[in-house]
């Protein structure tokens, strides 16, 4: 990945969780969900220089509308890969995304297409597959 990507992610990773970091590797990843693929793209793995709990993190970016948007996950239990940090962030993602869908049914606010119930189902079979239910450790942040 190219120098100025990578010190965009460190950044981020500083920002959220408070410490730096030392890129160890890229890592491509394909999430799929129901035959389809839920999430495509590269992972950087790094390691974290002065973080009380975790020794390593997971942070990527995708493009979300107009909007670049940087994910830094810790890797904390269950998160001990690039892919289960992509399932713990699509769960978070799909969760939020649910809970605003159905706000969105009690108020006058119409709907966009693209949330519909699969993402509750999304969300529950990635918690089921990481076990994240009932207090998970887990630390997942999103940065714009």
């Amino acid at each position: 990945m190219p120098h100025k990507k990578i010190t965009k992610l460190k950044d981020a990773i500083r920002a959220t969780h408070g410490c730096e970091s030392l890129h160890v590797k890229s890592v491509p990843v394909v999430e799929q969900f129901e035959s389809k693929i839920a999430w495509q793209g590269t992972v950087e793995v790094f390691d974290l220089i002065g973080h009380p709990k975790a020794k390593r993190a997971y942070a990527w970016t995708y493009r979300d509308g107009n909007q670049d948007k940087t994910i830094a996950v810790l890797a904390l239990p269950p998160v001990d890969s690039p892919e289960s940090a992509v399932k713990v962030a699509i769960a978070s993602k799909a969760r939020s995304n649910y809970h605003w869908q159905k706000w969105c049914a009690l108020t006058t606010v119409p709907r966009p297409e693209h949330l519909r119930s699969g993402m509750k189902t999304l969300a529950s079979r990635i918690d089921r597959e990481l076990q994240l239910a009932n207090g998970s450790t887990a630390l997942f942040m999103s940065v714009n």
